[in-house]
């Protein structure tokens, strides 16, 4: 279910990003690694809490092991994955798409050119992307992303369509509110 509301939503074409050649650190979600690409290849962003937890970051002593193949499940070795990276790993794959963008991961957190040039990029980052997915319903990166693994996804939502294209949905457990189904 969560699979095909999604596809209805990607875009099947991207709008031209001509001009934007700035390079952009992806995951490639087949091969398991990071690479440098440029702002006119189709991804999706992943926006999330990063709580306080130690989690898979790129780093200067690291950040060539995650870019050969299968290089992310090396790294990982170490220090683990987020489960919310993985699950949006997961998803990416699911709607066939091939990369993915993810700050922690995308940018080298001690490199201060790279942070800088990367954050400064943010908004071109969330812009270029064919889909954005907003992981805001945990408290750190390993709360993982409701309904793509089994018995991940609270039943009981609120939706509201803010607008013909945007739907917001709530879970009612995770803000106190009890559904009433006495009635």
């Amino acid at each position: 279910m969560l699979i095909t509301k999604v596809l209805q939503w990607v875009p099947r074409t991207q709008t031209s990003t001509a001009g934007k050649k700035q390079l952009l650190r992806v995951i490639d979600v087949h091969r398991n690694r990071l690479l440098q690409n440029t702002f006119d290849c189709r991804y999706t962003a992943l926006s999330y809490v990063w709580g306080q937890r130690s989690i898979l970051e790129a780093n200067l002593a690291n950040i060539g092991l995650l870019a050969k193949p299968e290089g992310l499940s090396d790294g990982a070795k170490t220090t683990p994955i987020a489960q919310t990276i993985r699950d949006v790993i997961e998803l990416t794959r699911n709607i066939g798409e091939k990369y993915l963008r993810v700050d922690s991961l995308c940018i080298v957190q001690d490199d201060p050119k790279d942070k800088h040039s990367q954050i400064s990029a943010m908004d071109q980052v969330y812009d270029n992307a064919v889909l954005t997915i907003i992981a805001a319903g945990g408290d750190h990166a390993d709360s993982g992303l409701a309904g793509v693994r089994p018995s991940s996804r609270i039943e009981k939502q609120i939706t509201v369509r803010v607008t013909p294209e945007i739907e917001l949905i709530l879970p009612l457990q995770a803000h106190g509110f009890r559904l009433d189904t006495s009635t």
